[in-house]
Formats: structure tokens, sequence, C-alpha cells
């Protein structure tokens, strides 16, 4: 025993001083112009009163000359590099100082300024519903009053008062945000992140500035940051409606936390959450330790038929902080969620309006088997360290593995309204029924990406300029694949005989239901494929701040070069391996940039005009035409600005961002219906089409208040008109062209969103205190159901070849008669809900409980053109504190 403590003693005596000369090492390579006693680098806590050594005689005055000597060598090469950048372009303040005016310059400021956290915001920085820092705009900690930009936070008090679900839940309640569809074939109940921002669907968040897929459970989310408009210049590939960060909780170093949460509600829902944080005492060294683990366990049916889902969830991290402001951290993230009998999408006509149908269809319409299965499988592996070189260098550098595996078997996906033909001029003559029920979809596929990326942060401040300069690189290799995929053949090739549903006679929903076993072989081009897209980026940003904090400007510019391979098909029908063929593309680089200002006209209250431009890339590998032909698309392209304002005022009581907007999205790619494959008899394939531009305008407001003691509100109001500018889709109707898409709002994309969610707390009530009671509502104006006109009232049609008439939107087509006309709408509604809770203790034992009630008034309403939301529903939760 004590050669193994000796052993033990020894291997963390050599960590602690490899890592004391490798600190040693970086301060002599930076050569500050301040030094420090060495007991104050090897203890935790606050340097000591007076603890420099000598006189800071190379600190930078905003009064007094600067000696030149006092520059190291490399600072003069970055002030000599900055120089030639355009002064107006330069940016917001350096995060010496967390007030907003410039700090002075005496020594206890500058102590404290080493240990503010550059890149980091916790949620135990939030007060109530009230942020007033963020990291997403910038990458580094910056107060929201001087962001350039329009940014939301939502905070961990506001997701718990909710009693979120999924992430959908919270951020609909930020201004411009609504439920969507995710991408087609992705809404069967296995995705948690639909939903469109300025409308435009946005379905990739990202999780602590990496992307994400699919499933986002809400236990381990601190906050939750909105950035409204495109966001290249961080972020990559970005939608141009915005990007949705949520972060993490991590490790906290002075705080022992044990919760656990039961939840219960409405459809046999039961859900266990856990929340451990743990410091650790190191036996030597001066660093701290801290573990923290994040589980969830769920077991649930749905308010739809045959549909039951198993998640689990757990999520330990563990940081190392070798000095206050330096930390390692090491983390891993892995979801599963099966999902058994998920529902189905509802049927759909653009000339048919279900909602008015009168048909027997309600929120429990499913037509999946009870044997089909959606199972989800991710994981989040993260390493990270974080180090303040000194008082002006911080570096941090990131390695992220995710991964998404789907392994899905579907019967009955066919539900597209069928008569006479699939496109008739009347649809709803009688009998209205769905395409033939057959094992549609039976795959595993998944997605595998890799992220390796290095920031170092500069600070400094210069005659009354305050600067921050962010340099950073990264690698992304983001890898698609599909290992199988399969169609049942149906009768023609020996299989189950058709079934149709006629929707009006519930008697004929008869539930049929093929398995693996009636497959006789797999579709030849879903055998192992690849396809990978690898990103090489350097990026840039640069804040400024002058006249003492009232004006800040911000610059950002990033640098891609985008690579993609992949390659066929690696595997027969029969299982047997053989030699895929390669395809390899090299696109030009691409340019991103991104300038902002703000001016204070009076303290806390902010003007701000933000220009910046999106990278979206989400088919980086060869797609095929409507005839078969290959083709490589290029990453697509967003660029818009804002102009607006910002307040935060009155003690943190009144606090808003409004901003006006414009917002255009070019060279867009669609997928388009299957159809049969020319190459390949008897199979269908999906082809793509690229070009034409949507424009979304209009303004949004998010507002916190405090209006009186106890009292939390939040406030969101938007206005959009999201909308096709420019498009070449057209059919010919007696022999003229006709565009069929150009001036047609985007789908699902309402005009006017609105929410509200009050809290008040009314203090002790009998044994209960911090008794509280919120509730909310949620607005969504009526949308179109998709973004193209059709023809109406047409006596004949002329395909052209290879052209089916269930595809007869496709380009070209030629009517006799008829007429342009916009489908069906979903309609707007406004949904209720309520919590209410409270604390109490009993022993050692602090309990938190709350009950919350969605959808008060159990409105029916679509939440999507393929999905009716849920009804009303009940949930009471319990909190244990150890």
């Amino acid at each position: 025993m004590r050669e193994r403590r000796g052993g033990a003693f020894c291997s963390v005596k050599s960590f602690v001083v490899v890592t004391c000369r490798l600190r040693r090492a970086l301060m002599r390579l930076s050569k500050p112009p301040v030094f420090f006693p060495r007991k104050a680098v090897t203890r935790w806590g606050a340097l000591p009163t007076g603890g420099l050594l000598r006189a800071p005689r190379c600190e930078f005055h905003p009064n007094k000359p600067m000696n030149p000597n006092c520059i190291p060598p490399r600072w003069r090469v970055f002030l000599a590099s900055a120089a030639l950048l355009p002064l107006p372009l330069l940016a917001q303040v350096a995060p010496t100082s967390s007030s907003t005016t410039r700090s002075t310059t005496n020594a206890q400021q500058q102590e404290e300024a080493i240990k503010l956290a550059t890149f980091t915001v916790t949620a135990e920085e939030d007060d109530g519903y009230y942020a007033q820092a963020a990291v997403s705009g910038t990458r580094t900690k910056t107060e929201l009053i001087n962001l350039p930009m329009n940014l939301n936070v939502l905070t961990e008090q506001f997701i718990r008062d909710i009693g979120a679900t999924d992430l959908v839940d919270i951020v609909t309640y930020t201004a411009g945000l609504a439920a969507s569809t995710a991408t087609s074939g992705d809404t069967f109940g296995g995705d948690t992140t639909g939903f469109s921002l300025r409308g435009f669907g946005t379905h990739v968040p990202y999780r602590n500035g990496f992307r994400r897929i699919r499933i986002v459970d809400p236990t381990n989310i601190a906050r939750v940051e909105v950035i409204k408009g495109p966001a290249s210049v961080l972020y990559g590939t970005a939608f141009p409606g915005g990007s949705v960060n949520y972060i993490t909780k991590r490790p906290l170093p002075d705080k022992r936390v044990t919760d656990l949460t039961l939840r219960a509600g409405s459809f046999d829902m039961y859900r266990t959450e856990l929340d451990v944080n743990l410091p650790v005492k190191l036996p030597v060294g001066p660093g701290k330790l801290a573990v923290r683990f994040v589980g969830a366990l769920e077991n649930s049916d749905s308010f739809v038929d045959r549909m039951h889902t198993d998640l689990t969830m757990y999520n330990p991290v563990a940081t190392y902080w070798f000095r206050p402001d330096s930390y390692v951290t090491v983390e891993y993230e892995r979801t599963k969620k099966d999902i058994n009998g998920f529902r189905g999408a509802l049927p759909f006509h653009p000339f048919f309006d279900i909602q008015r149908a009168g048909l027997p269809i309600d929120e429990r319409w499913n037509t999946h088997a009870e044997g089909d299965y959606m199972d989800h499988d991710m994981g989040v592996f993260t390493a990270e360290l974080v180090h303040r070189i000194n008082r002006n260098f911080s570096l941090r550098a990131n390695y992220t593995r995710s991964t998404w595996e789907e392994l899905t078997r579907r019967n009955g996906d066919a539900t597209g309204l069928q008569n006479a033909n699939g496109y008739i001029a009347a649809p709803w003559l009688q009998p209205i029924r769905t395409g033939n029920r057959q094992l549609t979809a039976y795959g595993n596929r998944g997605s595998w990406d890799q992220y390796y990326q290095a920031e170092l942060v500069n600070n400094f401040s210069l005659r009354g300029i305050d600067s921050q300069t962010m340099f950073g690189a990264q690698r992304s290799v983001e890898t698609f694949r599909s290992k199988f995929g399969a169609v049942s053949p149906g009768a023609t090739a020996g299989g189950r005989a058709p079934v149709a549903w006629q929707l009006n006679n519930p008697a004929t929903w008869v539930v049929t239901e093929e398995t693996e076993a009636d497959i006789p072989r797999f579709n030849p081009g879903s055998l192992g494929t690849m396809g990978r897209s690898r990103f090489d980026t350097v990026y840039i940003t640069n804040q400024l701040s002058f006249f003492e904090g009232r004006l800040r400007t911000m610059l950002g510019y990033r640098f891609d070069k985008f690579k993609s391979d992949g390659h066929n098909a690696s595997i027969d029908p029969a299982g047997n391996p053989i030699t895929p063929t390669w395809n390899q593309q090299s696109l030009p680089h691409y340019e991103t940039p991104q300038y902002g200002i703000l001016f204070k006209p009076v303290p806390n209250v902010s003007v701000f005009a933000q220009y910046s431009e999106s990278v979206i890339n989400l088919f980086l590998t060869q797609q095929r035409r409507e005839d078969g032909t290959r083709f490589m698309p290029t990453p697509g392209r967003g660029e818009g600005y804002d102009i607006g304002i910002k307040t935060d005022m009155l003690g943190k009581k009144v606090s808003f961002t409004a901003s006006v907007f414009q917002i255009d999205n070019a060279n867009i790619i669609r997928i388009l219906a299957a159809r049969p494959d020319p190459e390949a008899p008897g199979i269908l394939f999906s082809p793509a089409d690229q070009g034409g531009v949507q424009r979304s305008e209009g303004f949004d407001v998010d507002v916190r208040l405090r209006p009186f003691k106890g009292n939390e509100v939040i406030l969101g109001f938007a206005n959009i008109d999201a909308y096709v500018l420019d498009a070449t889709e057209s059919v010919q109707i007696n022999g003229e062209t006709v565009l069929t898409r150009k001036g047609h709002q985007l789908a699902n994309a309402p005009k006017r969103t609105a929410s509200l969610w009050v809290r008040q707390d009314f203090g002790q009530v009998g044994p209960v205190k911090g008794f509280w009671v919120g509730g909310g509502v949620r607005f969504v104006g009526n949308r179109a159901t998709d973004d193209q006109y059709r023809v109406l009232d047409y006596t004949g049609f002329t395909l052209n070849p290879g052209q089916t008439a269930i595809n007869l939107q496709g380009t070209n087509v030629n009517f006799t008669g008829g007429r342009l006309a916009e489908g069906w709408r979903l309609d707007s509604y406004s949904v209720w809900d309520l919590s209410f809770g409270g604390r109490f203790q009993v022993g050692k034992v602090r309990y938190n409980a709350a009950v919350s009630v969605k959808n008060l008034t159990d409105e029916k309403y679509l939440l999507q053109r393929v999905h009716y939301a849920a009804p009303r529903t009940f949930e009471g939760r319990v909190t244990m504190s150890f």
C-alpha cells in the first residue's frame, strides 16, 4: 500500500511539474509585460495584495504616452497588421471588464480581469430569466447590450418552469421561431429539432458550437442561445434564418449538487433525471477537479396510436482547473432513443384541406404498424483545453466527435391521396384513399462527424481603445453512410397484396405489416454507400470599443476550402463485398464576411447594425437530376442584415432587442419526389434540383421584463414575409410557360408569431416556500403547406418522357386548360400553457415540486402539414436535492 501511494503521489507530482513547466514556457514565449511572484501562480485563488514583483511600468494607460520598448516583438507584428484593417470595421470591447464603461487600469481591476472566463458563461451567472452575457455571438463571453447583433438567451430556470421535453419546446418562445418539419423522411417522431427561424427551415442546431443532428434531450441543457440571421463566420455551414446553440451543463469547482427528478404525465409518461456535481479534493497540487454526471431514463406511450418510446441519456463530464482561468474538460454523451410504432404522416394533397374535410382523422392517426421502429443511437465525445496564457492571450483547443445512427422499419408511408390518377383536378371525389400499403422503408444509415478546432484570443487596450481579436482554425470532416436500404417488392414480386385505406371509412384502416423477412433483396443504391465532406477553415474576428464603450465595431472573416468524396455501393444485394466506384470533388474556396457596429446614445441603450453571410452545405455529395444524370451541387448562400435597438435598463428590469431585417437564401437544393430510376428498373430514386432565391424580411422583438418584485416576463413578437424571390420552375398551360414558385410564400413560414410567458412568485404559502405560478401563450399565424402554385381545373395534360402522373408537378408539363392556384393553408393557432410549483423540506432533503398543463384549452391544430400537435397534457415533477 505504501509503494502504491508513493507511485500515485509521484505521478501527480510529475503531472504538476510538467504543467508548471509548460505554463512557464508559454509565458516566456508570450513575454507578458507584467510579472507575477511564484506563489501567485502556484496558489489557488486571487493574487495576493500588491502581488506584482515591481511596478507595472509596461501597463497601457489611456492618458499617458506608451513606451514602445514595452511592446513585445510578436505584439508589434500584430499591431502592424491590425493597422491595415479599416478602422470602422474593427470590433467591440475586449472582455477585460464587464461594466458598460471602460475600466480604469489599477492593479486590483487587472487582477480581477485575469479571472474572467473568456470562452465560457455558466447558468450560475444567469438571474432568473435574465441573462447578461452570451458566448454564441462571438465565441467569447460578451455582454448582450454590447453585441451588435440580434441574439436571444433562454435560461435554465425558464427551461425548468415550462417543463420542456425537447428543444422545440424551448425555442418557440423566441420571436420569429415556430415548430416546423425537419427534412423529408425525418419527421416520423424521431426528430426533436424541427423548427423554422425567420421563415427558413432550421433543423440542425449546435451543441456547444458544433453540429448536432436529430435528438436533443433537455436534461443536460444549461441555456439556449438563439442567433438571428446568417452566422457562418463562427459556425461554418449555417441556415440563413439563424442558428440555435445550446450549452450543456459543465462541472462546478466549488459546488456540490445531487438532484434526482421524477416526472410523470399523460399517456403513461414516466421519466427519471439525475444531476450530480462532485468537486474532488486532490491530494497535492494547486488545481481543482470536478466531475458532473447528467442522465435521464424515459418510458412513455403517446397520444398517437401504436407508439411507444424508450430513451436513455447519460452525459459524464470531468474538468480539471490547473489555474483558476485555465482548465481541461473531457466529456462523453450517449443518447439512445427507440421508438416503436412511430407516427406516420397525415394524408396530403395540395387541394384537399384535411382540416375541413370532416374525415374521422384526429391526433391519434397513425399509418404505421405496431412492430415498426425507428431507433436512434447518438454519441458525442469532447476534449477541450482552455488556457489563459497571460492577461492578454487566451487559448482554446477542442476536439469533438459526434455520431448519429438510425435503424428503421416502416410500413404504410404511402399517404398521398389517390383516385383515378395521382394528380386529378377534383381529388375529393369518392373514394378518397391513400396509396397502397407496403413495407416502404427498411434501412440503416447515419452520420459520423469529427471537428478539430483551435482559437487564440488577444486582448489589449491602447490609447482609449479596447481590442479583442480572435484567430481560429478548424477542420471538419462530416461523413454520411448508408449501410443498407430496402423496399418491399409488393404483390408483383411475390409480396403481400396491396391494401388501401378509404379515409372516410375507418373499417378499411387495416394495419398490415411486413417484416424484414419479406424483403428478397436490398436496394443496390443503398448498400454501403458513403459521402464525406471536409472543410478546412481559418477565421478571424476583431472587436473594438471606442469613447469609453459608447461606440463598438465588429469584423469577422472566414475562409473555407471544401472537398468532398464518396463512393457508391460497396456491397452487392447478396451481401458480398464489391469494389465501389469513388468520386472526388474539390470546390472553389468560399469567403464569408460579417460586419457590425453598435452605438450607445445613452448608457444601457444600444443602436446596432449588422451584415452577415452564411454558407449552406447539406448535399456536398453527388446528386441526380430528374432525368437521372449526375451532378455535383455547390453550397448554398445566405446573406442578410439587421438594424435594431437593445436595452438593459432599470437594474435588469427592462431588457429587449428589436430589429428589422432582410435575408436572402440563394442556390437552393431541393429534393424532388421519388420516381423510377432509369438505370435500375423497378427501383425508385429521389432527384435533386438546385437554383433560385428565397427572401425573408420583416421585424421581430424579444423582451425580458421585471415590472415588480417576484415577477418575470418573456415576450416575443415577429412580423415576417418569407417568399420565393426568384425561381425558374414552370409548367405549360395551353402552350404558354408559367412560373410555379416565384412569389409564393415559403412552406410553414407564418407571417406573424407571438409568445408570452409570465411567472409570479408568491413567497411562502403554508408549508410551501417559494410558491410560484407561471403561464403563457404561443400564437402562430396561418402558413402555406408548400412553396409552389399548382394547376387546377385542367381538362388534360401531356407528360414529358419519363414523367409519371403522381409527379405531375414536375417541370414543363403541358396542361390543356386550367389555372394556377395556391394549395390549402394551415390554420393559425394559439396554445396556452400553465405551470405552478414550490419548495419544501423534509429532514435534510429539499423538494422542489411543479405541475404543468400544456395545451390548456385542448386546441386541435396542425403543427405541420404532416402532424397534429398533442392534445391537453398533464405532467407532475418532483426534484429531490440531497
